[in-house]
């Protein structure tokens, strides 16, 4: 991805809240800037249930004590100015090119540096009046368009003039989709530019510097869902298994969500039991035993037979997940690309601890399994039930 400041054109119009330049000698470049946010990060505000075939746009959240405030953000490219609104003591809500620092990036053309005046005037007599400056604006965009219009755009407002963060904040969006690989591992590299406020004292520091991420789209099995759910988002099976790898990493809120939604896309007995009790399991991690009790009793409405639901109250629960993903060499089915498959199993067993005979309790055993493939003959979907006995000793 290559940012360069708002400088190439005369014709204004807008991408989401940010008013940016459009015409230019730029053109289309869809393999590009294909990196994504991972699903498990806490995302800011702005787009909900975001997918990577979908535009998005987000902005720094409110957190009452002045961040978040910018959502606005214009340009007239006339006069190279910004207009950002909502700040505190800017000045006239102006922003020009820097004085001092106009640029910051290798090349000096990748990120545009503009500054608000440090003063502003009485409207009645004129008197002069110092702002909390200094506020510096960051602004990119990406040369690549998509329908007309920049790929990427982002502005970061701030202000180092209060001993605390003070006012400012950030706003961002991706224009078209990008297409996420399923299998194997890549490797993203580029520049990045910020600002440096401090706590305690004021001042403000603009920064650069090389950024590198390694991804392994293979593992882990949370990886393999997502991937799962970006084709198909109500893939049962798939919730299920992000909802059991959200439990192991600790993030109940999040496995309700996804448990939840696994409930609701299925009418199967066997996939809604296991859904119900997956969200059981995570709101009475969370501490909510009201809630972990509803979602008990709607496991019981789907338990696979009477006894089942008699002993919902009195079990132990056992959870594996099974990942793999298999490259094949060459198939005769597809002539442009060869065979990938991944396989997911969800494993759950369930002993029914106040029941015992001669030293064993017995055990319900379900498995949910699906074999995805970029060849539709070998996509396949598995369930099964059953019971064994445990020994208690």
């Amino acid at each position: 991805m290559t940012l360069i400041p708002f400088d190439f054109g005369t014709t204004d119009t807008t991408i989401g809240a940010i008013a940016v330049e459009t015409t230019g000698t730029t053109t289309e470049e869809d393999a590009e800037d294909t990196c994504t946010l991972d699903v498990g990060t806490t995302l800011p505000d702005g787009t909900t249930s975001p997918v990577a075939a979908n535009s998005i746009f987000r902005f720094e959240p409110r957190d009452g004590a002045g961040s978040g405030l910018v959502t606005s953000v214009t340009y007239n490219s006339l006069d190279d100015e910004f207009t950002i609104d909502n700040l505190g003591f800017d000045g006239e809500n102006l922003y020009e090119r820097g004085s001092v620092v106009g640029t910051l990036g290798e090349n000096s053309q990748r990120y545009a540096i503009y500054a608000a005046a440090n003063i502003a005037y009485d409207a009645l007599d004129g008197d002069p009046i110092d702002q909390n400056g200094p506020y510096r604006a960051i602004i990119g965009v990406s040369d690549n368009l998509v329908n007309g219009e920049p790929r990427i755009a982002f502005a970061i407002v701030r202000t180092g003039g209060y001993a605390e963060y003070g006012f400012g904040g950030f706003i961002y969006e991706r224009n078209g989709g990008v297409t996420l690989p399923i299998a194997r591992q890549a490797y993203f590299e580029g520049e990045y530019a910020g600002v440096r406020i401090y706590q305690n004292r004021i001042g403000l520091e603009l920064t650069t510097g090389d950024i590198a991420v390694d991804i392994d789209f293979s593992d882990f099995n949370a990886n393999d869902a997502d991937a799962l759910l970006q084709r198909k988002s109500d893939d049962t099976a798939a919730l299920i298994l992000r909802a059991e790898a959200a439990i192991a990493l600790g993030d109940f809120l999040g496995a309700t969500r996804f448990a939840r939604a696994a409930y609701y896309a299925q009418t199967r007995g066997v996939q809604k039991f296991a859904a119900a009790r997956l969200v059981a399991l995570a709101h009475s991690q969370l501490k909510q035993d009201s809630r972990a009790q509803v979602w008990l009793r709607r496991a019981r409405q789907y338990a696979p037979n009477a006894q089942t639901a008699r002993s919902v109250a009195g079990m132990r629960f056992g959870f594996g997940i099974d990942a793999e993903t298999r490259d094949f060499v060459a198939t005769r089915f597809l002539r442009s690309e060869p065979r990938a498959d991944i396989s997911i199993a969800l494993n759950m067993s369930v002993e029914f601890a106040d029941w015992e005979f001669y030293g064993f309790r017995p055990v319900l055993n379900a498995q949910i399994k699906r074999d995805q493939s970029n060849v539709d003959l070998f996509d396949r979907d598995y369930s099964s039930l059953g019971f064994d006995l445990r020994s208690s000793f």
